[in-house]
């Protein structure tokens, strides 16, 4: 087999600004990154073509004389049944590997989360907000950080992780990237450019797929039809292709109190391994209502 040499995962979680810091990763000249970022290798649902050790190496003969090269999968840390990651496979082969994990409020994660498959159209029943938080378990538990965070720990020294939170990150996305050089032990001093700009932003996308392009992207099919299209008549097709953006979605009061007692102990658990307060994450601060307004009367829900 022909097994690359790779020094670090990302390994989620997503919509934590995990593009924005890969793309910022990229820039540094002792790092590699695969191309594409997201290859989800170590993911059970995937095409069978892409579990192979050819096709991963593949994404790594890019590299010159890079000092560390990863990989960013987000799904690494994503409960879905599909996709859950062993992460014992992971150590069997790369039992050294640095592991990065980006996390965010749980509550607002959720949200972004659902925005970006509303906006891709999957699934269907992702158009209403409260039964996808309710019944697709994807949205809660890739939440449970302390849980994603335990499951790697069985097989990985908390040495070998560096925890980035959104909140710091977008604050200051120059302090958090030179400790992350220098978790990886390249040049921390190296100069970022445009180090605020903020990549896969799901509020920011003013389209989604319609029911048309998202029947189409299940059959494969949907970058030949795009081809088709001549550019001169694109904009003409773009109301059968794309819907109007969904916007942030509203709680409803039940739900939301609900989803912040089932991931209570978790992110306590998390916030204070990382010897952060316990009102860090606004879902969690004394008084939830001021946080959240209109969106939450009581923590009891009633």
């Amino acid at each position: 087999m022909n097994i690359p040499s790779i020094d670090y995962l990302v390994i989620g979680s997503p919509k934590c600004a995990t593009t924005t810091m890969c793309k910022l990763l990229e820039q540094h000249p002792e790092v590699y990154m695969s191309q594409p970022k997201e290859p989800r290798f170590f993911c059970p649902a995937v095409p069978e073509e892409k579990q192979s050790w050819e096709w991963y190496s593949s994404l790594f003969e890019g590299v010159t004389s890079e000092k560390v090269i990863g990989e960013g999968t987000v799904n690494y840390t994503a409960s879905d049944y599909r996709s859950l990651v062993d992460p014992q496979l992971i150590h069997s082969y790369y039992p050294g590997i640095k592991l990065i994990y980006m996390v965010r409020d749980p509550i607002e994660r959720i949200e972004s989360h659902w925005l970006s498959h509303a906006i891709m159209g999957w699934p269907q029943k992702v158009s209403d907000f409260d039964i996808a938080v309710r019944t697709s378990s994807v949205y809660i538990n890739t939440s449970r950080y302390w849980s994603h965070f335990n499951r790697f720990r069985r097989f990985f020294d908390d040495s070998q992780f560096h925890i980035i939170f959104f909140e710091d990150f977008v604050k200051s996305p120059e302090t958090s990237m030179a400790v992350l050089f220098e978790f990886l032990g390249v040049d921390p001093y190296f100069q970022l450019k445009d180090a605020g700009q903020n990549y896969n932003k799901a509020t920011e996308k003013r389209f989604r797929d319609s029911n048309l392009t998202r029947m189409l992207r299940s059959m494969g099919v949907i970058e030949g039809v795009r081809q088709l299209i001549p550019r001169p008549l694109y904009k003409h097709a773009i109301p059968f292709l794309k819907q109007k953006n969904v916007g942030r979605p509203a709680w409803k009061d039940e739900t939301l109190a609900w989803a912040i007692n089932e991931l209570r102990d978790d992110s306590l658990r998390f916030l204070s391994y990382c010897n952060k307060p316990d009102d860090f994450w606004k879902s969690y601060a004394n008084d939830q209502k001021s946080c959240y307004g209109d969106r939450f009367t009581a923590f009891t829900g009633v």
